[in-house]
């Protein structure tokens, strides 16, 4: 019992302490369209339980496209233009992480960002999520 009160504490104080989202309003920084040219998914291959985590977010392939709009907007696109995710983005201080809100349940996927040699790596930051990806105009 006291396991679990432990538990419901501590989910309520992490989630109590994160940042509300904030989407992006006029940073520029990634506006435009960048193909995914790296999925870096072998910390998903730590345990059964992680990668059971990172199965359900399989959701990043190479030759994927974001396009991130100026304001918050943002879709993630298969090879053949279909569209795989929408939602708003948010980029953080000093152009150091990014923050995708997804539509329609508002899951938060945060990265850290840097650059690399024609575009950026993004190294997740949320709990569960462990796909890294590298992005290019």
């Amino acid at each position: 019992m006291n396991k679990i009160l432990l538990g419901i504490i501590a989910v309520v104080m992490v989630s109590c302490s994160s940042a509300p989202f904030q989407a992006n309003v006029d940073n520029e920084l990634l506006v435009g369209k960048w193909t995914v040219s790296n999925v870096d998914d072998a910390a998903a291959m730590v345990n059964k339980e992680e990668f059971l985590l990172s199965a359900m977010h399989e959701k990043y392939k190479e030759g994927y496209v974001f396009n991130f709009e100026k304001g918050p907007k943002f879709t993630l696109s298969s090879a053949d233009g279909k569209e795989v995710l929408t939602g708003n983005y948010g980029i953080g201080l000093e152009d150091k992480s990014i923050t995708l809100q997804l539509i329609p349940d508002s899951t938060e996927l945060s990265y850290d960002l840097s650059s690399v040699e024609g575009g950026y790596t993004l190294t997740a930051t949320t709990s569960g999520d462990l796909v890294n990806l590298t992005i290019k105009k």
